[in-house]
C-alpha cells in the first residue's frame, strides 16, 4: 500500500471522527413554542392509564397560572371537587427574606414555599448564581401538596406565620378535614451543617378523634438551568438507600425527563436533586433512615403567552412522595408526625458536599463522564486532578491573582516536570532522523532478507544509543496527565467569571466575551458555532506550526504517523471550538512551550551528535591499542 493511499485513509478516518462526534453529541434544538391561539386542548387521559401517563397528562393539560403567586381560590371549591376540603385561610400573602453569609432566600406564605434562592459571592464571584429564580410555575419550590387521584392539593394555599426570628420561621396551615400542617425553616448552621444548606421540618398534626390517612408530595428545586450553554448537562438525580447500607444513584439528562416524567415507587429515597455543570440543588431526607417513599423527575411546565403551555426543556423538577397515617387524637393529646429535611444549594465540589456526606451528598460531585477514560486512567486522572492540579492552580492564583496567568504558569510548570521525558522523545527522533541515510542503505543492502535487515538496523540503533520505543513511551505517559488537565479546566468552578485580557469568563468560549456573533452551522455535521472564537483558531495555528517544525522520523511507519498527526490540530480545533477559554488557553500555552522546548532540545542533540563521532573514534582507538598491548 503506497504512502499516498495510507494518507487518504488517515484523512478518511479523521473525517469519520468528525461525523461520529457530530452524531453522538448533537446540539439540542430549541423547542418551538405552541401557537398562542386556535390550539385545541388534548383529551383527558383514560382512567385505565398508568400513573406516569396520568401524571404527564395532568402536567400538560391542567391550566397553570402565569406566576407562582396566583390569587386565592374561593374556599372549598377546587379542593372539595377533588374530595378534600380546602385549607382555612388565616394569612396574607407576603414574601419573607432571609440572608446568610452564603445564601439569600426568599420564602412566600403562598404554599410556605421557596420563591427564590441566590448563592452569594462569599467565596468569590465564581460562586454567585441564582439557583432558583423562575416564577412561571404554580407549584412553588419546596411546596407541599396532599395527593388525591394524582392531583396535588394545597400547593398554593396561604400559610400563616406562627413564629419568626432572624434565622428561623414557622408556617402553619389548618385544613377543615382535621389536618394541620406546620413547616419550619431554620437557617442557623452548626458545625456539622453546610453554609450552602438550611433545614426544613414538616409536622403533620391530627386534631380529630378519628384516624387520618393521606399522601403528600414535596416538590424540590425548579429553575436550575445550564451554567454553560455549550455543555447542556442539566440532570435529575434520585439517590436510594439500600437495605444493606449501600446507595444507588439514578441520574438522567434533562432530555429524558423532557420526553416523559420518571417515577420511582416504594424506595428508601435519601435525596432528589438537580445539577448542572457547577451547582447542585438537592432535597435531602435528614432522618437516620429514609422511609419508604416515591420519587418523581418531571419537566418544568409553565404558562406561556396567551395561555399556551411552555414546557422548559432545560429545567427538571424533582419531588418526593410519602404516605402519612395518624391515629385518632385522644382528648388534649394531638397525634403528630415530624419529618426532617435539608435543602442544599451550592457547588458540586467535594469540599462543600463532603460536609453533608453522612447523607451521601458526595454522590453528586462532578465526575468524569467518559467511561473509556475512566476505565483506562481513572485510577490516576481523578486523584491527579483533585489533589494536584486544583491545589497547584489555586496556589499559583493566590500568588498571581489572575486565573489566566495561573493557567499559563501551571502549563509551564508541568512542561518542566515532563521535560526529561519530552527530551528523551525528541532526542530519539532526531537521532533516528540523522541515521536515516544509513538505515536506507542497510535496507537496500539486505532487501531480500527481512530478518537480516532488522538485525542490522537494531545493531545500528544500539551502536548510536537509539531506542525506537522512546518516541512513543513519553507520549503514553503524558496522556493521563493531559486528560486530567482537560477535565480539571473543563469543570473547574474557579474559572467561572474569571477574566484574562479581553476575556470576561474563562469558563466560556472567548468569542462570547467579545460578542462576536456569527451563528454558523456546519452542514451535514450539524455543528453550531454561535461566536467567532479567537483562541481555538490560534490553538490550531500554533499546533500546526509545532507539527511542521517537529523532527521527522527516519522510520517510514513513524513518518506516516506524523503525517496523520498533521490533521489533528484541525480535528481538535473543531471539537474544542465551543469549549472553555481556559482550556484553549492551556492548549495554546502547552503548544507554545512545546515549540520552545523543541528548539532547546534540537540544539542539545546537535551538540551531542557532533561530539559522538569523535568519542566513538577515541574509544575505537583505545580498544585497538589495548589489543596491541595484549599481544605483546
Amino acid at each position: 500500500m503506497s504512502q499516498r493511499v495510507r494518507l487518504l485513509i488517515a484523512m478518511a478516518l479523521a473525517l469519520g471522527i468528525l461525523i461520529v462526534w457530530g452524531k453522538l453529541f448533537p446540539p439540542r434544538q430549541v423547542q418551538e413554542p405552541p401557537p398562542e391561539t386556535g390550539q385545541e386542548k388534548p383529551a383527558k387521559p383514560d382512567a385505565q392509564e398508568d400513573g406516569d401517563s396520568r401524571l404527564k397528562a395532568a402536567l400538560l393539560e391542567e391550566p397553570i397560572p402565569a406566576t407562582c403567586t396566583p390569587p386565592p381560590a374561593e374556599p372549598g371549591k377546587a379542593a372539595t371537587a377533588r374530595g378534600l376540603d380546602a385549607p382555612t385561610y388565616h394569612a396574607v400573602e407576603q414574601d419573607i427574606e432571609f440572608r446568610t453569609e452564603y445564601l439569600r432566600v426568599v420564602l412566600t406564605t403562598r404554599g410556605a414555599a421557596l420563591k427564590s434562592l441566590e448563592i452569594l459571592p462569599a467565596e468569590g464571584p465564581q460562586y454567585a448564581m441564582d439557583i432558583i429564580d423562575y416564577e412561571g410555575e404554580a407549584r412553588g419550590r419546596l411546596s407541599l401538596g396532599l395527593t388525591d387521584a394524582d392531583e396535588h392539593i394545597g400547593e398554593t394555599a396561604l400559610y400563616s406565620v406562627e413564629e419568626r426570628s432572624d434565622t428561623k420561621i414557622v408556617f402553619a396551615s389548618d385544613w377543615k378535614d382535621g389536618w394541620r400542617l406546620v413547616r419550619t425553616y431554620d437557617f442557623a448552621t452548626g458545625k456539622e451543617d453546610s453554609p450552602y444548606a438550611f433545614r426544613m421540618t414538616l409536622r403533620f398534626e391530627n386534631r380529630e378523634a378519628r384516624r387520618l390517612r393521606t399522601a403528600f408530595t414535596l416538590n424540590g428545586s425548579a429553575g436550575l438551568t445550564m451554567a454553560d450553554p455549550f455543555i447542556p448537562q442539566v440532570r435529575g438525580h434520585v439517590l436510594e438507600l439500600k437495605d444493606d447500607g449501600s446507595v444507588h444513584l439514578e441520574k438522567h439528562d434533562v432530555g429524558k425527563v423532557f420526553d416523559a416524567p420518571l417515577k420511582y415507587e416504594d424506595r428508601n429515597i435519601r435525596l432528589v436533586a438537580v445539577t448542572n455543570k457547577y451547582f447542585a440543588a438537592a432535597l435531602i431526607y435528614a432522618g437516620d433512615k429514609p422511609p419508604v417513599s416515591d420519587a418523581t423527575l418531571r419537566p418544568l411546565v409553565a404558562a406561556g403567552e396567551g395561555g399556551a403551555k411552555d414546557v422548559h426543556e432545560n429545567c427538571v423538577v424533582p419531588a418526593m412522595g410519602y404516605e402519612i397515617d395518624l391515629a385518632a387524637s385522644d382528648g388534649d393529646r394531638v397525634r403528630t408526625h415530624e419529618m426532617p429535611f435539608i435543602f442544599y444549594a451550592g457547588p458540586r465540589q467535594e469540599a462543600d458536599l463532603g460536609v453533608l456526606d453522612r447523607y451521601n451528598m458526595t454522590q453528586l460531585e462532578v465526575k468524569m463522564d467518559w467511561p473509556i477514560f475512566g476505565f483506562l486512567f481513572g485510577w490516576f486522572v481523578e486523584p491527579f486532578s483533585k489533589i494536584i492540579i486544583i491545589n497547584v492552580l489555586k496556589a499559583i492564583y493566590s500568588v498571581i491573582g489572575n486565573y489566566g496567568v495561573a493557567i499559563i504558569a501551571l502549563t509551564l510548570l508541568l512542561r518542566l516536570v515532563m521535560f526529561p521525558l519530552s527530551r528523551k522523545q525528541q532526542e530519539s527522533m532526531q537521532k533516528m532522523q540523522k541515521l536515516g541515510p544509513r538505515m536506507k542503505a542497510l535496507k537496500e543492502k539486505f532487501k531480500g532478507n527481512k530478518q537480516k535487515q532488522n538485525e542490522e538496523v537494531m545493531k545500528l540503533y544500539k551502536e548510536h544509543g537509539v531506542n525506537p520505543a522512546a518516541g512513543c513511551l513519553p507520549m503514553l505517559l503524558q496522556m493521563p496527565m493531559f486528560i486530567g488537565l482537560f477535565f480539571t479546566l473543563r469543570y473547574a468552578i474557579d474559572l467561572r467569571k474569571a477574566g484574562f485580557l479581553y476575556i470576561t469568563d474563562l469558563s466560556l468560549p472567548d468569542g462570547q466575551s467579545l460578542g462576536l456573533h456569527i451563528d454558523f452551522t456546519v452542514p451535514f455535521f450539524n455543528w453550531h458555532f454561535p461566536y467567532l472564537n479567537i483562541l481555538p483558531l490560534l490553538m490550531m495555528g500554533v499546533w500546526t506550526l509545532q507539527q511542521a517544525l517537529a523532527p521527522k522520523s527516519a522510520d517510514p511507519q513513524q513518518r506516516q504517523t506524523q503525517k496523520i498527526m498533521m490533521i489533528m490540530p484541525i480535528v481538535f480545533g473543531l471539537l474544542l471550538y465551543n469549549y472553555a477559554a481556559g482550556l484553549a488557553l492551556y492548549m495554546i500555552g502547552n503548544m507554545f512551550f512545546g515549540l520552545v522546548e523543541q528548539h532547546i532540545v534540537k540544539k542539545i542533540v546537535a551538540r551531542q551528535l557532533s561530539v559522538e563521532p569523535t568519542a566513538r573514534a577515541g574509544r575505537k582507538q583505545s580498544a585497538v591499542s589495548a589489543r596491541k598491548h595484549g599481544r605483546r
